[in-house]
């Protein structure tokens, strides 16, 4: 059984991940961009199309 957040759209916990990178860390949307890249693989063109897919999913995870 895989876990549930290999089933949510990327979509829908970019801008959580996006709020709250921004009021805890200060950080930039750049800069989270650039964390997803580095643990999900996506590119750059990806993770900016996030904001506007709903349907985009995580990665499969890969054993």
């Amino acid at each position: 059984m895989g876990h549930r957040i290999f089933g949510t759209a990327v979509a829908a916990v970019y801008p959580h991940y996006l709020a709250k990178v921004q009021r805890k860390g200060g950080r930039t949307q750049a800069e989270l961009d650039e964390a997803i890249c580095w643990l999900t693989g996506f590119d750059e063109c990806a993770t900016s199309a996030v904001s506007t897919s709903s349907s985009m999913s995580w990665p499969a995870a890969s054993r």
